[in-house]
């Protein structure tokens, strides 16, 4: 049965709720970060929608591009799946309908229902330079990729005036590499180098592309007409392209990536919420609560940056995150539970730059499943386990902060978890934990008056509270 919060304990958690709230040690922190909160973004289809309305790596409203004998290539919608796998199609342009096509005959478009973007070492949006026989050498996009064969890939291309028609992967020059102009062997895409060809003028020109593979080199006439390629032996480098930012900060985050305290994900995250390039480096390497998979790394770093009482207090709730498939679970109840505590954070420094953008994280979660507040949800023998453990870590924990009487009554507190945890976590089989609630309640109301404690005090009387809603 839900019962009301009394109303001391109450008016504490409402003061500790308010973001301006602060009490507690300071420590001067130089880690940077932005406020913000995690990106939204719309759940993909089920396997149920995937197996009714898709086959390969095309799905029923889908745009792709048609490149069956007989038939103009053109762009189509996928209007229907046939009982035999293949695609009703209709010209996007006319919206008249075509015919039934099998995948094979089919490159799939930017924006389908499985979010494919990429597939081979290609990717869609991607620009190129086509080097083929029967085209002339030109700057070209990617707008379709067709996968006729598991694992055998052919690229739509899209040049200037229009489709140029379906290639593979080593008739098409990279430009870009991850974010970066593309280089091999010394040379990179926006470099200047000289020609010495035969049956060419010797010229300077510019590196426009390099083909698969790395060997040979597409290059600009000073004109910007691209031409070739050309072997690495016939072109030699005049001048480096001087890097913009961009590239100098995808550079830096490449660098970066090899380091274990740098979360891609993060910074990924960052800068698609407008945060700088600086601020989402900052964000990467500090304790930045992004999701519920990410409360352990978030522990850990969190650890390393607080006094000693309180990394052994994260340190001990890092521990109860299991390995099994109660995981996400298991950290998103915790990140839950911990919230007053990040709310009343005592390190001002590191509040405002990395705990406060995480708290708007944490409830955004929490809000997806319907809940504000750990305190006011009814428990399970699941969420029982894992409250009566944080109570446990946070009380050991704390002992240091505690005069001689209060340590005596937390041994007690103690001694009541650890026999209520070997126990089933039934509510029948609550009894002596609940008759300890009292006790345990006035214990933590008393070491809330305590600077160091206060925060911890108010996310160990919602774990209190979550266990007798019961």
């Amino acid at each position: 049965m839900k019962q009301a919060i009394p109303l001391i304990a109450a008016a504490l958690l409402v003061a500790i709720a308010s973001p301006a709230h602060a009490m507690g040690p300071q420590k001067p922190a130089s880690e940077q970060g932005a406020e913000s909160t995690t990106p939204s973004v719309p759940p993909g289809p089920t396997q149920e929608e995937l197996d009714a309305k898709c086959k390969g790596n095309l799905c029923v409203g889908d745009r792709a591009y048609l490149h069956a004998n007989y038939y103009k290539m053109e762009e189509v919608v996928l209007r229907s799946k046939q009982p035999d796998g293949r695609f009703m199609v209709a010209s996007a342009e006319t919206g008249n309908l075509i015919a039934a096509f099998d995948p094979k005959y089919l490159a799939v478009a930017a924006g389908n229902l499985q979010r494919i973007s990429c597939l081979g070492d290609r990717c869609l949006g991607e620009s190129v330079i086509l080097v083929d026989s029967y085209h002339e050498t030109q700057e070209a996009r990617i707008v379709g990729i067709a996968e006729p064969n598991p694992g055998d890939y052919f690229y739509t291309v899209m040049g200037k005036a229009g489709l140029l028609g379906f290639f593979t992967s080593g008739r098409l020059a990279r430009i870009h590499d991850r974010g970066l102009f593309a280089c091999s062997q010394d040379l990179c895409v926006g470099d200047t180098a000289t020609l010495n060809a035969q049956h060419y003028d010797t010229q300077l020109v510019t590196i426009a592309g390099i083909m698969p593979g790395g060997n040979m080199f597409v290059v600009k006439s000073s004109v910007g007409i691209p031409f070739g390629p050309f072997y690495k032996a016939h072109l030699g480098l005049v001048s480096r392209r001087e890097p913009t930012q961009a590239e100098r900060d995808t550079q830096e985050v490449r660098s970066l990536e090899k380091d274990p305290a740098f979360e891609l994900s993060i910074y990924q995250a960052a800068r698609a919420q407008g945060q700088s390039h600086r601020d989402a480096v900052e964000a990467a390497k500090g304790p930045y609560w992004y999701g519920a998979a990410d409360t352990g790394r978030f522990l850990g770093k969190l650890s390393g940056y607080v006094y000693q009482f309180d990394a052994a207090y994260l340190q001990g709730l890092l521990k109860l995150i299991p390995s099994d498939a109660n995981r996400e679970r298991a950290s998103l109840f915790i990140a839950g539970g911990l919230l007053p505590y990040l709310r009343d954070f005592g390190y001002a420094g590191l509040k405002e730059k990395f705990i406060n953008p995480s708290v708007k994280n944490i409830q955004a979660k929490l809000g997806e499943h319907q809940i504000t507040s750990i305190a006011d949800t009814e428990s399970s023998v699941f969420s029982r386990r894992l409250a009566l453990q944080m109570l446990g870590v946070s009380l050991q924990t704390a002992m240091i902060q505690m005069d001689p009487g209060q340590k005596e009554r937390a041994s007690e507190a103690l001694r009541v978890i650890a026999a209520s945890l070997g126990g089933s976590l039934r509510v029948r089989d609550l009894g002596a934990f609940m008759s300890q609630i009292p006790a345990l309640e006035k214990l933590l109301l008393e070491l809330a008056q305590n600077p160091y404690l206060q925060s911890r005090a108010a996310t160990d009387l919602g774990l209190l509270y979550h266990v007798r809603n019961s």
